[in-house]
């Protein structure tokens, strides 16, 4: 029943051409998300994902360039080497993520949990977080050059080879 409920659903949306308005993404790539929360190197760019829930899964190089995930919990993802360029991620739950090599430039990040996320070689170049948790987060070889930190502590993140805002290399917590 509920097979046959989500394909008029479906077709009724492409039907009036609102899925791509709706959604900004491919139908099926989305419907594969949050059924199965795997959907590595999927292409969800400009995609319209507000209060998503899909913790725990993998969006491993998945191009999310643009797309709204505004409110949304995908603590403990993979998602590293993510394409999160001029993305919303304004109260997004990231909590325990991986995020190695993952681009955030451009990306709105206020009220963003990033604590205990792996960020490791995360680019944040002239980013700005505002009141952004990083609480336990490693930012180890992490770019936050010319990012813009309001009300962000990195005292309880840990720092190695990481480039701050003004372009120095923090080495605090390497050993």
């Amino acid at each position: 029943m509920w097979r046959s409920i989500v394909v008029w659903l479906l077709i009724v949306v492409v039907c009036f051409g609102g899925w791509e308005q709706a959604y900004g993404a491919d139908p099926a790539q989305i419907l594969e998300l949050q059924k199965s929360r795997l959907c590595a190197r999927c292409d969800l760019e400009n995609a319209n994902l507000p209060l998503l829930k899909v913790a725990g899964g993998n969006l491993l190089a998945a191009n999310l360039r643009g797309a709204n995930l505004m409110g949304a919990d995908l603590q403990e993802m993979i998602m590293s080497r993510a394409d999160l360029r001029n993305s919303d991620l304004r109260s997004t739950n990231l909590r325990g993520a991986k995020l190695i090599f993952a681009d955030f430039r451009g990306a709105r990040l206020k009220y963003t949990n990033l604590s205990q996320a792996n960020l490791e070689s995360a680019n944040f170049r002239s980013t700005m977080l505002d009141h952004t948790n990083l609480e336990g987060a490693n930012l180890y070889m992490a770019n936050f050059q010319s990012a813009k930190l309001i009300g962000v502590d990195l005292e309880k993140a840990k720092l190695c080879a990481t480039t701050l805002p003004d372009g120095s290399i923090s080495n605090r917590d390497c050993s």
